[in-house]
């Protein structure tokens, strides 16, 4: 009662496929000279064996399944459809290989929590706006914060980084290390000396001098090397924070 086949494609006159889509639920039929009667579904479905991957994504989009199982195809080619637009944010993906067993309704074990949570919770919901005197809160529903463990990573620290994006608000949780790199950005800033934080290749907490050591690295804002050429030129009239909003990386 709780099993079914789905028929996705041709079958041939003379093949078992073809009996099969001549059953329907409730019949009655023989098999091995006993009469069974069919209780699981029985549904095809007319689904083109020679899809592109456009084709692909339409049945998909249509279709928003909670597993994605991806069989029948080179491994690479695979990967690629499992890639594609905000698959892997929307489904529970499997590549199986012979043998394999999926657990519908189960999360795969090589997913993070947080991952299971952008499938599994709501990426958007109302919030209240309270406010008291000159400060304002956001009232986040209960049922989010305890069912969502992305709350809780944000509870580590406390503390958001808002930002408006034309009328839009953006907020995003600030981790300790976040904090502590922000905090040491603000020191090479005030020391009024020569480092990285006040260098013109700086930016983002990573160096972008293709002609310095520490290129496409992250780099310690009070360090330097010997491609420094700074972005100010008197450091008595910098604007520290104006500064530290431009490098900060949202």
């Amino acid at each position: 009662e709780n099993a079914a086949i789905f028929i996705s494609g041709y079958t041939d006159e003379e093949s078992p496929g073809r009996l099969l889509q001549s059953i329907k639920t409730g019949d009655t039929i023989e098999l091995d000279g006993k009469p069974i009667t069919v209780k699981a579904q029985i549904k095809r479905f007319n689904l083109s064996a020679h899809t592109d991957k456009v084709g692909l994504g339409q049945v998909i989009n249509k279709v928003k399944p909670k597993h994605l199982v991806l069989i029948h195809g080179e491994l690479e080619a695979l990967h690629q459809v499992a890639r594609s637009g905000d698959n892997q944010s929307l489904f529970y993906i499997h590549i199986p290989a012979v043998g394999d067993k999926i657990e519908l309704g189960v999360a795969p074990e090589q997913l993070s929590r947080q991952q299971i949570a952008k499938i599994q919770q709501p990426q958007e919901f109302d919030v209240m706006v309270e406010t008291f005197g000159t400060d304002a809160w956001l009232r986040v529903p209960e049922e989010v914060v305890e069912k969502d463990p992305r709350w809780q990573t944000l509870s580590i620290s406390g503390i958001i980084k808002a930002r408006w994006d034309g009328v839009n608000l953006k907020l995003a949780p600030m981790q300790p290390e976040m904090i502590i790199q922000e905090e040491e950005i603000e020191a090479g800033l005030k020391s009024g000396k020569d480092c990285c934080a006040v260098c013109q290749f700086f930016s983002g907490r990573f160096c972008e001098s293709p002609d310095s050591p520490l290129f496409e690295r992250r780099v310690d804002p009070l360090a330097i090397c010997d491609q420094f050429q700074s972005k100010v030129q008197d450091m008595s009239t910098l604007d520290t924070d104006l500064l530290l909003a431009e490098e900060v990386d949202y």
